[in-house]
């Protein structure tokens, strides 16, 4: 189902000048509502990071629309340079009766991926800053808070390395639940038209994600922010101020 690609997307400044200096993550939940064609699909996503007692993070993307469900998780490590390294990824998602479980494992000494969905297994050659398929998202916010320009990224998909790249659009003031926001837009870069996607980031929330809007067959999908809370502290509404 189209839902399906919308969600799989979620799982959340200045360009130039020097870039800032690598940091950890910062823990968070937030949760989303969900809308097809200005229409309210009563659905819920919810997105959060963890850290592990053991040092490695967990990052987890949940939604329930309608008539199916999707759950991805990954669990990744920072290296020495504070950039995200996969260790393994899970989906499970159901529609109508029908379910798809796929899985990746990341062995970084054989430099290999063992890649699975429901009964078709692949291996696939990894190399230094791959990335698994929610884990680009954390990837791409703090390479923003970096000041970083190049925004593309190799993403294992079962037996294939895709590129995801990112184009910077405009800075933006989008109207939320907890009040207006700051926000830079930005659109994936595709080889053709049939989809285009955006996403809108707060950067006074490390970059939060806070919308997502998907185009494709002439129809809409979007996915806003409701409430969230970064290191255990609820995000606050911000004042009103009017529309640019």
């Amino acid at each position: 189902m189209k839902h399906l690609l919308l969600a799989s997307l979620l799982a959340t400044f200045p360009i130039t000048g020097m870039a800032a200096a690598a940091q950890a993550p910062q823990a968070f939940e937030a949760s989303y509502s969900a809308t097809m064609g200005n229409v309210p699909m009563d659905g819920t996503a919810e997105r959060k990071l963890i850290r592990q007692p053991d040092g490695t993070w967990q990052l987890t993307f949940n939604a329930e629309m309608l008539f199916y469900s999707f759950s991805e998780q990954s669990r990744f490590k920072l290296d020495e340079k504070n950039r995200i390294q996969p260790i393994s990824y899970q989906l499970s998602k159901g529609a109508l009766g029908k379910n798809r479980q796929a899985s990746v494992n990341f062995d970084w000494k054989r430099k290999q991926a063992d890649s699975r969905e429901d009964n078709d297994q692949w291996e696939l050659a990894i190399h230094p800053g791959d990335l698994d398929k929610i884990s680009y998202q954390l990837q791409l916010q703090e390479d923003m808070r970096q000041g970083r320009k190049d925004l593309h990224y190799q993403v294992v998909n079962e037996d294939e390395r895709d590129d995801y790249q990112f184009l910077v659009e405009k800075e933006e003031i989008l109207q939320t639940p907890l009040g207006p926001v700051k926000t830079i837009r930005l659109k994936m870069q595709r080889d053709n038209n049939k989809r285009q996607t955006w996403i809108w980031l707060a950067k006074e929330w490390s970059y939060m994600l806070v919308k997502l809007r998907q185009v494709e067959k002439n129809k809409e999908y979007v996915i806003s922010l409701k409430e969230a809370s970064i290191e255990g502290k609820a995000l606050e509404p911000t004042q009103t101020v009017k529309k640019q």
